[in-house]
């Protein structure tokens, strides 16, 4: 992603208490696009553009990866409120939409069966991930505090 300096200022630059490396794991990027929406900007997308992901190895980091996403969703949704509680207005208009869509499709996956014959594979079954997902979810805001903290301990000196 590239953003023009004055806008990514006007923003208000990246969110420390989110990404990789702080206790919320994540959407340091996504709570951008959400601020750039909101403000009514347009947001480009270059199809060319390669983006180089490592995929998890071993099914244990999967599992951790998919949690730490969940963490990273509900963390930055607590972000966006309390930097503008205006979000949260908008989150609760959108509520019945949000459980009819990402209800659904979780329910869905709650209810995908592992293969008798999986073993533990099962472990890493559509079933488990989601479970896992929406017990990072429940974890979000308060990894968040966390991080909060950890940032104000920084700013003042610490290492946090």
């Amino acid at each position: 992603m590239a953003f023009r300096t004055d806008l990514l200022r006007e923003i208000g630059g990246f969110n420390v208490r989110l990404g990789a490396g702080v206790p919320s794991h994540g959407a340091e990027d996504l709570i951008l696009w959400i601020r750039l929406a909101w403000r009514g900007y347009s947001v480009g997308f270059e199809p060319a553009a390669l983006a180089l992901h490592l995929h998890r190895r071993e099914d244990e980091e999967l599992r951790r990866q998919i949690e730490n996403y969940g963490v990273g969703f509900s963390a930055m949704m607590t972000a966006l409120v309390l930097e503008d509680p205006r979000h949260l207005a908008a989150m609760v208009a959108t509520t019945p939409e949000v459980i009819a869509v990402m209800g659904g499709l979780f329910w869905q996956r709650l209810r995908t069966k592992a293969p008798e014959d999986a073993g533990a594979a099962a472990k890493t079954g559509v079933s488990n991930l989601a479970q896992l997902e929406l017990r990072g979810m429940a974890r979000g805001p308060v990894a968040y505090a966390h991080s909060a903290q950890r940032a104000r301990r920084w700013r003042a000196g610490g290492w946090g």
